[in-house]
């Protein structure tokens, strides 16, 4: 199943965590979020800054499923996330 077909409920119960070269740097979890914009722009939030290459970790406990979203981070200003082709570009705030 494609990343973009999974679907969010604000009911749902979601746990996440992005990691950078091998280490923890942000983790979320609640049930307020409506789609994976949502989570990525919260736990993006959290994670300070950083560049490169990060993996971020969904799982969807009230659905039953789990992600693995590859994120690239690169110094910018003035935009928010992106979607390029199938991978999130994040920039610094």
């Amino acid at each position: 199943m494609d990343t973009m077909e999974k679907k969010i409920s604000r009911d749902d119960k979601i746990f996440a965590t992005l990691t950078h070269n091998g280490t923890d740097i942000a983790d979320i979890s609640g049930n307020n979020f409506s789609c994976m914009a949502d989570i990525i722009k919260n736990i993006f939030g959290k994670s300070g800054k950083w560049f490169g290459i990060a993996m971020l970790s969904i799982r969807n406990y009230s659905q039953g499923w789990r992600i693995n979203i590859p994120l690239s981070s690169r110094p910018q200003t003035g935009h928010k996330p992106a979607l390029d082709g199938k991978q999130y570009v994040l920039p610094f705030t």
